[in-house]
């Protein structure tokens, strides 16, 4: 009897409300740019680990004031999580007339399926808004390592598959969500041959971007071996150093700058991996020449954006400064709305 008296009163001790607390805040967070405050234009992206409608909570705080929502989900999309998504998205709208969603896709044919469930959706890769003056060529670094990997710590990243390559860099840190103890000590095992330039124990310890910048313009390739995420900031910050990329094939949106020119798609293999490096060193690649078409790819997709916007914001700044992750900058969005309330 008491044991169940204490059960029941367990979640209003302080230190568990607290708890609950933070939780929703944490839950009610992303990462999130201001484009404009009059009017109130916001740039929203979460990823897998994260549901969807507790990032919808912005709406709420803003209801009855004009509000742009241009949302991006940085991992690749199935048709079902489209239908989910879009739900989400018609009931936020039937509460808030005066508010705008817009589907900002890191793959061009999502958005159709946007469209047919009846979400406005434009073709916007997210990597478009890496800002290229923190990334670009150091034609005076000494290139130290065949290929760099810039990876976070988690088996989607599929590390092992760089094993083969003999000169080798990495750029890791670990994330709550996705991190595992044992596929770690996996990767260091193999991978004990290369040189760990960044290996951080938190994602907001993973490196400055001129750090990484540095690091990219040592090295000859760059690569990039999931099969399944997001578009990979990684693998535009390479393009932008002038380096040329190994890709797996895959799903999530980073092949939209690629260029067979400077691209070399291997199958899941360490040979075929070490193979497209030594390939893509041998074909030697110029940096400026990928540089200056991934930016012009880059430019195209920024225009698309400003032409939706062009009557409502008169000057999109993009890009803008980098963040802790990416260009990104990571905010609770009820805290978020409350600020645009008062601008």
């Amino acid at each position: 009897m008491l044991q169940r008296l204490k059960d029941k009163l367990r979640p209003f001790l302080p230190r568990n409300i607290l708890g609950a607390w933070r939780e929703r805040r944490e839950w009610e967070s992303a990462h999130s740019h201001i484009f404009s405050s009059k009017p109130a234009v916001v740039y929203v992206t979460w990823g897998p680990n994260r549901p969807g409608p507790d990032r919808y909570v912005i709406h709420d705080v803003m209801a009855g004031r004009p509000l742009i929502l241009l949302y991006l989900f940085a991992w690749a999309l199935q048709p079902e999580d489209i239908v989910t998504m879009s739900r989400h998205f018609r009931k936020t709208l039937k509460r808030h007339p005066k508010h705008r969603i817009v589907m900002l896709c890191n793959e061009l044919f999502t958005v159709d399926l946007f469209r047919a469930q009846g979400v406005e959706a434009i073709f916007c890769n997210h990597n478009c808004f890496v800002n290229e003056n923190y990334f670009s060529i150091d034609a005076n670094a000494p290139k130290k390592y065949d290929a760099i990997y810039n990876a976070v710590m988690a088996p989607y990243k599929r590390h092992l598959l760089a094993s083969k390559v003999e000169s080798l860099a990495l750029i890791t840190y670990r994330f709550g969500g996705t991190y595992q103890s044992e596929y770690e000590l996996q990767v260091r095992a193999a991978l004990a041959h290369a040189a760990w330039l960044v290996d951080a124990h938190r994602d907001i310890n993973k490196g400055s971007a001129s750090d990484v910048a540095r690091f990219d313009n040592q090295s000859r390739v760059g690569l990039c071996l999931s099969a399944k995420e997001g578009a990979m900031f990684g693998s535009i910050e390479y393009l932008l150093c002038g380096l040329p990329v190994v890709t797996t094939r895959n799903a999530g949106g980073r092949d939209v700058f690629f260029d067979p020119e400077y691209t070399e798609f291997v199958d899941d293999d360490p040979e075929a991996v070490r193979k497209g490096v030594a390939n893509l060193i041998a074909r030697a690649p110029d940096a400026a020449y990928i540089r200056a078409k991934t930016i012009a790819k880059m430019e195209e997709h920024r225009q698309r954006l400003r032409d939706l916007l062009k009557d409502t914001v008169s000057h999109l700044e993009i890009p803008w400064e980098p963040g802790t992750h990416g260009p990104l900058t990571y905010r609770n969005l009820r805290d978020l709305g409350r600020r645009l309330n008062q601008l």
